[in-house]
């Protein structure tokens, strides 16, 4: 994770702020001495993680969602795909372009809320448990 600090939220007299966050690791709070050095750093974070998703090209991971066994793949090409174990069955699909945004509690709950294609309609999707490998 990694995020831009708006001013009124960084904690001391520093400029240029933002955290940046590994699983199962707190947030480190870090700062650099110019505006352009921050925005260096923030695009060498995008393009490591597009690079990481473009190398891995599919990575699926198992949850369980309303109350099934099921995939959740993100795949380069389609984008989030969700499908319930045995049987194959796809329970949705949605594209990179239509998240509209995502949140999660660090434990057991992601919420993927995506727009709908041709609608302003947004439509949340939650996975709930996900399975330890």
């Amino acid at each position: 994770m990694f995020r831009v600090m708006r001013e009124s939220e960084n904690v001391d007299e520093r400029q240029h702020c933002f955290l940046a966050q590994s699983p199962g690791k707190p947030p480190r709070y870090l700062s650099v001495e110019t505006r352009q050095e921050l925005l260096r750093v923030e695009a060498a974070w995008h393009t490591a993680i597009c690079s990481a998703v473009t190398y891995l090209k599919s990575k699926t991971f198992p949850v369980t969602f309303n109350s099934r066994s099921a995939g959740l793949t993100l795949e380069w090409t389609q984008g989030f795909t969700l499908s319930y174990e045995g049987i194959g069955e796809i329970a949705w699909r949605y594209k990179f372009s239509q998240l509209r945004g995502s949140s999660d509690d660090g434990k057991s709950r992601l919420k993927l809320h995506f727009q709908e294609p041709d609608s302003i309609a947004i439509e949340t999707k939650v996975k709930l448990n996900p399975v330890a490998n």
